[in-house]
């Protein structure tokens, strides 16, 4: 049984945020695996996700280039691919 942690409060949200967009790579690198755990548990929890501000971080964190932070970036990359697998987002090529 998973437990919504989404239908009681609105401030995981924000304290996800706060990890995933740390400035702080080992920080980040644990909130944005937290994100794509997430992700991969659950749809409606993926939908929760992919209707907040924590869609947009991790679209930014997967096109990080630092080598500091690759590890970030492949778990977002991960995670916006769990998303499409949910059908919760599509892929739109480069033109």
């Amino acid at each position: 049984m998973v437990v919504f942690c989404c239908q009681c409060t609105t401030q995981w949200v924000e304290v996800m945020q706060g990890l995933a967009a740390s400035d702080f790579p080992d920080i980040q690198h644990r909130g944005v695996f937290i994100l794509a755990s997430m992700m991969s548990a659950d749809q409606e929890v993926a939908y929760h996700i992919v209707n907040s501000n924590l869609m947009e971080v991790l679209m930014a964190v997967s096109k990080l280039e630092e080598p500091e932070r690759q590890a970030s970036a492949k778990l977002a990359e991960q995670a916006l691919k769990q998303a499409e697998e949910w059908n919760l987002i599509r892929s739109i090529a480069p033109m």
